[in-house]
């Protein structure tokens, strides 16, 4: 039998020991990586503690998991999001669909378990515009061979820590198992949503490459969207959501700059 290591970047802690719970349930072992400055304790002899201290983000958080799942000499490595359940077939599923020598990687298919919430819906839209009714590959839920971690990581950045990590692999040999299910709990309150929503823009307008080119799409991308809520009503919602973020996201990169040139005066 292979054995199985899941890592989990911690930051939100609400629903951790419902997805340690339901990771535990498949089999597998786990590395909570604590990327918080508050300690972070567990009492299962199953799971490990890898402490940053500080907050370093998802990426680095995820590579010092790796590292210690490769020196326990675990066959499988995957990521699993502190705020995601996963089922119970979902690591025999995985399994199976990595038995392909041709494979090596697999995700699976993350749902909401409050469909009727509207901050769900909204972030569904956000998150999938532009996709045409396709699943994309989420590493948050996730589970790849060892053999990955000989040439891909997720390098030290802030943003795009997925894309870096993906970009490193042949695309055909990843594969994405609706069976595998996850269920990823969103915030609820509008509130809450716009305080995360701001958190991600810190770091996420970081040239000003990005700035021009939120400022000449925002305008395109909402026109789009309220278009399509004739026939999806969701989408004026998130129309206006999104333009509400990406001039977060180009405050706080301008308020970033803006700092850097005082520091250097």
């Amino acid at each position: 039998m292979k054995r199985v290591m899941i890592i989990i970047p911690v930051f939100y802690r609400e629903h951790l020991e419902k997805s340690i719970r339901s990771i535990l349930r498949n089999n597998c072992d786990i590395i909570l990586v604590n990327d918080s400055d508050i300690p972070l304790k567990h009492s299962n002899s199953r799971v490990t503690i890898v402490e940053n201290g500080r907050n370093l983000g998802v990426g680095i958080s995820r590579n010092r998991g790796v590292q210690k799942a490769l020196e326990g000499n675990y066959d499988l490595i995957g990521f699993v999001d502190s705020d995601s359940v996963i089922s119970r077939e979902w690591r025999s599923v995985c399994e199976r669909t990595l038995e392909d020598d041709k494979i090596l990687g697999v995700s699976g298919l993350a749902l909401n378990p409050n469909q009727k919430s509207k901050i769900a819906r909204v972030k569904f839209v956000l998150k999938d515009y532009g996709r045409r009714n396709t699943i994309p590959f989420q590493i948050d839920c996730s589970l790849f061979k060892r053999e990955v971690f000989s040439f891909a990581d997720f390098g030290e950045r802030r943003i795009g820590e997925d894309s870096f990590f993906l970009g490193k692999m042949d695309r055909t040999r990843l594969v994405v198992n609706e069976n595998a299910v996850s269920y990823h709990h969103e915030v609820e309150s509008v509130s809450d949503f716009f305080k995360k929503e701001i958190v991600g823009a810190m770091y996420s307008m970081s040239s000003r490459r990005n700035i021009a080119k939120s400022i000449l799409l925002t305008p395109l991308t909402c026109f789009k969207m309220l278009l399509r809520s004739k026939t999806y009503p969701d989408y004026a919602n998130a129309s206006l959501v999104w333009l509400i973020r990406q001039i977060a996201w180009s405050m706080a990169y301008l308020a970033g700059r803006l700092a850097n040139i005082g520091s250097k005066a």
